[in-house]
């Protein structure tokens, strides 16, 4: 009981902290440097959201725009048809700035083979299936992994899942809900025990924001943070450097 009122009450805190700001604000932010050549629309976009989620994975916000951006460039509409056929040096050069550009670019390519052939190009008929099937199907396609699919789903597919990226796993270990080496699965089953699921969606964003402001991974800024009094503050002592054998 006494994690269930205090998550609780960390989640109010942060939507009184953030209820006047941009949750992805880095995303709006690139959006606005880089033009018009990304349409916020795209991140709806059954496809061409499993193909954001694909460079999203490892990298910054920005750095995810940037290259969904360089592929647009390069490719023209991001479809199935154009990314199955495209060369795959072609793609690595388009989405370099994304970071992985070596792996990325093979799994773009493979997942739009995929979804080509096993849905004939439309992966929004994934959403017909239930929750569970719909995940079941999504993790078979190479590439896709259980956070890149949970996302999609929540997403596009309006399911009540709890998605957990790392800034998330960090912030549930350091306040105390979680433990750090529990795993995905764990950490999921424990944020259900203390959250209604018509709030996984909210909690997930929040927690995300709270990561990147404050709850950074090698220097959190606990004394600024919302949340200070509430956190049990599980922060790692920074590692002793070792000193040089002679």
């Amino acid at each position: 009981m006494r994690d269930i009122n205090r998550f609780t009450n960390i989640l109010q805190v942060l939507v009184n902290k953030y209820q006047d700001q941009e949750i992805w604000k880095e995303v709006n932010e690139t959006l606005e440097e880089i033009g018009g050549n990304v349409d916020k629309k795209d991140f709806y976009n059954p496809f061409k959201h499993i193909i954001i989620g694909i460079l999203a994975q490892n990298t910054s916000d920005r750095n995810c725009v940037l290259a969904y951006s360089g592929l647009k460039k390069a490719i023209g509409d991001i479809n199935p048809e154009n990314l199955a056929n495209a060369n795959e040096d072609f793609v690595k050069e388009a989405i370099r700035s994304g970071g992985l550009y070596n792996v990325k670019a093979k799994r773009i390519i493979e997942v739009s083979n995929y979804i080509l052939k096993t849905y004939n190009g439309d992966i929004s008929s994934i959403l017909k299936e239930s929750t569970e099937e719909a995940l079941k199907q999504l993790l078979k396609i190479k590439g896709i992994g259980i956070k890149t699919a949970e996302v999609f789903l929540v997403y596009i597919g309006k399911r009540k899942l709890f998605p957990i990226d790392t800034n998330i796993k960090r912030v549930l270990w350091r306040i105390g809900i979680t433990n750090q080496k529990n795993k995905y699965i764990i950490i999921q089953e424990k944020v259900k025990k203390n959250l209604e699921e018509d709030k996984f969606q909210l909690a997930h964003e929040l927690l995300i924001r709270l990561g990147r402001d404050y709850c950074k991974a090698p220097k959190p800024k606990c004394s600024d943070c919302p949340i200070n009094e509430l956190c049990e503050k599980n922060i790692e002592p920074p590692k002793k450097k070792r000193k040089n054998s002679k």
